[in-house]
């Protein structure tokens, strides 16, 4: 492959690697714990609030701010992803399949189980396999 188009080729990939990590991100931070909760989303950013009142020293005042901005958008969030999670998965098992075409056995091997330890058992890579 020449030149540009490798490096046009390789930077498509790490884009579509990059969304699906980030949007793996966002479900587990966002999401996840919401889903394991009672109390769903609002669980969620109760402990997105406490994390940025630790990290950033919030005063009362300015957490209870964000906990209520977090609150107006939260419906709008959650509808934004799902609908993109069907484009996303499909975007990270066509990216897993091709890296995977990229390994040796043993290699592959390995990087499903790190793909199983990044994304948790129910991570899949390729057309519809299990890691």
């Amino acid at each position: 492959m020449s030149g540009p188009r490798w490096r046009a080729t390789l930077a498509a990939v790490s884009l579509i690697v990059l969304g699906g990590v980030l949007g793996v991100t966002l479900d587990r931070v966002w999401f996840l714990p919401a889903s394991m909760d009672s109390d769903g989303p609002v669980d969620a950013q109760a402990e997105m609030v406490a994390s940025l009142q630790t990290e950033l020293g919030l005063t009362p005042t300015q957490a209870g701010e964000i906990a209520a901005i977090l609150r107006r958008y939260q419906e709008h969030v959650t509808q934004s992803w799902e609908g993109m999670r069907p484009g996303l998965r499909a975007a990270m098992d066509s990216a897993g399949a091709e890296i995977e075409a990229v390994l040796a056995p043993e290699q592959r091997e390995r990087f499903r189980t790190w793909i199983r330890e990044q994304h948790g058992s129910n991570g899949r890579m390729g057309p519809g396999r299990e890691p």
